[in-house]
Formats: structure tokens, C-alpha cells, sequence
């Protein structure tokens, strides 16, 4: 109605580098046969896949970075499509791109479950696993894009590293 407000008014989606050798064990199972039995099919369904992970701050490469702003009072059901480059800040082995959410719920309050923050919700970020992983080191870049079409479910992203000579692709479709 006139004059109304909508909480939270606004989401900003963020990303950062992570390393989260649980994931990356997990994933690896799919490639290893098991009694004669080859899982590496199941092996591409996971690493096209959006896995819900508690992260730690000690999973971060990296800072986050903010890589879309959705307004609640104008968005559409359309698809949103960003590219952020972060920096890692230290050596690792870049396993995907971690998301997580901070909404604004007016007057300079703010929800999120952002890895190490002191009051973040008990909500799971989400991981978009890059197949290989990749060793980085301090100071490297890191350049995602994404395609989301919420309505759909699909999330397309590409990830490049190490000056452009690694990149790795993937979607939920």
C-alpha cells in the first residue's frame, strides 16, 4: 500500500574464493570406482551443482566481495548476471566460489550469514565447486561471472585464475 515498506527493502548477494577440502574430498569420490562400479557420471552432477556449506571465516581466500544488489521493491522475475574479480590474500587451493546474502532491513540494520561475522544468521552459504580445483597464491586474482535465473533454478558460472590460464565452467542445467 501507499507508504508501505518492504523488509528487507534490498539482498546483496557476495562471493569470495574458498578453499574447503571437505567439498573437494566429496567431489572426488565420484571419480573412484567403487567394487567395480564407475560413479564418474554422478562426478559431473556434482560439480554443476550449488552445495548448501556452513563456511568458516578460515575457508575464505579471500574477502568477499558485494556482486549484486537485488531491490525487493523492483525486482523482476528475470535472470541476473554479474562479474566480480577478487584477490586471494593467501595461498591455497581454489575449490569454487562461495556466496552467501547481507539484507538491509532499513534504518542501517542488516541480517547476513556471512563466514565470520559475530552475528550472522544460522543459515548455509552455498559453494559453486570449479573442476579442477586450482592452486593460488597471494596476491592472484580471481575472476567469477555468473548467470542466475531464479525462477528456473539455473545458475551458470565461470571461473578464471593464475592470469586467464585456468578457467572452469559449469551449470546447474
Amino acid at each position: 500500500r501507499p507508504g508501505g515498506r518492504i523488509m528487507p527493502a534490498a539482498v546483496t548477494l557476495h562471493v569470495a574464493p574458498i578453499e574447503v577440502p571437505e567439498l573437494r574430498d566429496d567431489l572426488k569420490c565420484w571419480t573412484t570406482p567403487l567394487t567395480g562400479l564407475d560413479l564418474s557420471p554422478a562426478h559431473n552432477i556434482a560439480v554443476n551443482s550449488g552445495h548448501p556449506v556452513s563456511l568458516s571465516a578460515a575457508a575464505l581466500l579471500g574477502p568477499g566481495a558485494p556482486a549484486c544488489v537485488i531491490d525487493l521493491a523492483t525486482v523482476a522475475d528475470g535472470p541476473m548476471s554479474f562479474t566480480s574479480t577478487l584477490m586471494a590474500v593467501r595461498s591455497g587451493i581454489l575449490d569454487g566460489i562461495g556466496g552467501w546474502f547481507v539484507a538491509d532491513l532499513g534504518a542501517g540494520v542488516t541480517m547476513t550469514n556471512a563466514p565470520g561475522e559475530p552475528d550472522r544468521i544460522d543459515r548455509r552459504n552455498v559453494v559453486f565447486p570449479i573442476d579442477p580445483p586450482v592452486d593460488v597464491c597471494e596476491g592472484d586474482n580471481v575472476t567469477v561471472s555468473m548467470r542466475i535465473r531464479p525462477s528456473d533454478l539455473l545458475v551458470h558460472w565461470v571461473v578464471t585464475a593464475r592470469d586467464g590460464e585456468y578457467r572452469s565452467s559449469h551449470s546447474t542445467l
